[in-house]
């Protein structure tokens, strides 16, 4: 047989994917979020933003369409 499980290989390859997967938490976990939340919270005042240019240019056509009238 070509392949032939090696308990000794199965039980490095996972105490090394488990130091890997600790190592990527600590070090890349955190960065991750945080820039992930500052494009959350960009994202979220760019919209409110709009929504708020939104209603000032509703303001600013009805007033201008009562002005015509």
């Amino acid at each position: 047989m070509l392949v032939q499980p090696d308990p000794g290989l199965i039980i490095w390859t996972i105490i090394t994917f488990l130091l890997l997967l600790f190592i990527l938490k600590k070090a890349a976990w955190k960065p991750l979020l945080s820039a992930l939340q500052k494009r959350e919270d960009t994202i979220a005042s760019s919209i409110q933003k709009a929504e708020q240019a939104k209603v000032d240019a509703e303001k600013l056509l009805k007033e201008h369409s009562e002005r015509l009238a």
